[in-house]
């Protein structure tokens, strides 16, 4: 029998080599894990498996150059890219939780079903509070409003992100240059490290690893701007000063040394910088909705000791952002202030109850002018003992004060209507 004659052997399933399907038959990537996981989970809302597998089973269906695949074969593309995700938990800020469901018999051994979670740079309580800060702040016009809120929203899970109806916010309708004055003081204010000189080995390709280039620092430069006040059309309006400032030509421009970006009062500030002529520091306010035609200079800025400058003591020293030299000053209060002396002064006070039940309260150092402003605010709880000169300054300001309400508004009455009847008449002729 020739070997052409003898009988083919039956072929068995086994030996039959199966076409392998692909690994990865369907378009699955780390991001879209974590983008469903940031927007469907949080550490009190996890997700298991089956979730993950049946959201990227959607997210696969859409895919138009998918056909087909097999249950396996997606479960075990979730489980390869679940397993690269979590092995870089710090940098996605992924965890993995483990919880026990026990079997009706205690014998039987649990089973463990893993749920997974991501958490944002921030947690939801923190989202709100930023949020709700955007939202009341009076100063962010509505567009800029909606811009933020949503994308503050995005950090956040789907089921707690919150619709907020942007046309019913009484925001103040500031001018665009708002945002652009920020923009402006923030590069002003940004140390950067450049490199200056480059080793290359041709035209188009730098060798960053082999040169020994010269790395300098950016330093804070000077800003210039033009300062407003609101006249009584409610008109922002720019401040002149007496002399233009030196390079300046125009008296309405200030030139400042920007020190600090600063919160106080529900507002935003600029401390600015200068020394008087003894050599002394000085810090002016400024308030950045009333800023204008912010502008980074290339000049350096000089700037005060940074060992010296507190900017948590900075706030509390200037009550009602009110700046000065700054003294000791002892204070005689009732007990329904604490809490407001606590929120403007901070806990550096010392406070010392006296026999009559009230507060003696020493504050270390603080401006004379913030101070008397604060106290004529709450003057039927507060009294000024010490220093001499401020308890003078503010029995002049209490004197003056009383005497302006001891007068009677017949004098304001009688020319008011003096005026209203010329004015009848010359409408009349």
């Amino acid at each position: 029998m020739s070997m052409k004659d003898k009988p083919e052997k039956p072929v068995s399933e086994k030996s039959i080599k199966k076409k392998k399907e692909p690994k990865h038959p369907i378009p699955i990537t780390s991001d879209d894990i974590i983008n469903y996981l940031i927007d469907n989970s949080s550490e009190g809302h996890m997700v298991s498996r089956n979730e993950i597998y049946a959201a990227m089973y959607m997210l696969s269906e859409d895919a138009s150059e998918v056909t087909s695949f097999s249950d396996q074969t997606i479960l075990s593309a979730i489980s390869r890219t679940l397993d690269k995700v979590l092995g870089m938990k710090l940098s996605y800020g992924l965890m993995i939780k483990q919880k026990d469901f026990p079997n009706e018999e205690k014998s039987a051994p649990k089973s463990v079903v893993k749920q997974y979670y991501a958490q944002g740079p921030f947690t939801e309580a923190q989202v709100r509070i930023l949020r709700d800060a955007v939202i009341i702040y009076p100063y962010a016009e509505e567009n800029e409003t909606g811009k933020i809120v949503n994308a503050l929203n995005k950090l956040t899970p789907i089921y707690n992100r919150e619709t907020y109806d942007l046309s019913k916010i009484k925001a103040m309708k500031y001018c665009g240059e708002y945002y652009k004055n920020i923009e402006e003081i923030h590069k002003a204010l940004s140390l950067r490290k450049y490199r200056t000189d480059f080793e290359t080995s041709d035209k188009d390709t730098i060798k960053w690893e082999k040169t020994a280039a010269k790395v300098q620092e950016k330093t804070v430069t000077q800003i210039r701007f033009r300062y407003c006040e609101y006249d009584e059309n409610k008109k922002l309006t720019v401040k002149k000063l007496k002399y233009p400032v030196r390079g300046e030509t125009d008296s309405e421009i200030r030139r400042v040394n920007p020190v600090k970006l600063m919160w106080a009062n529900g507002y935003y500030y600029l401390v600015g910088y200068s020394k008087n002529k003894q050599g002394e520091d000085i810090f002016i306010n400024y308030r950045v909705d009333r800023m204008k035609d912010v502008e980074c200079t290339s000049d350096p800025a000089e700037l005060p000791d940074p060992q010296k400058f507190d900017l948590f003591k900075y706030k509390f020293s200037n009550p009602v952002m009110y700046t000065g030299s700054k003294h000791g000053v002892r204070l005689l209060c009732e007990k329904w202030l604490m809490n407001n002396i606590i929120d403007t002064f901070g806990f550096d006070v010392i406070v010392n109850q006296t026999e009559d039940d009230k507060l003696l309260v020493d504050l270390l150092q603080v401006s004379y002018d913030g101070v008397m402003m604060w106290a004529l605010e709450y003057w039927s709880g507060c009294e000024i003992i010490d220093p001499p000169e401020l308890r003078r300054k503010m029995q002049e300001a209490a004197e003056s004060l009383g005497e302006m309400y001891k007068r009677a508004p017949s004098a304001y009455v009688k020319r008011s209507q003096a005026r209203n009847n010329d004015h009848i008449k010359s409408s009349e002729q």
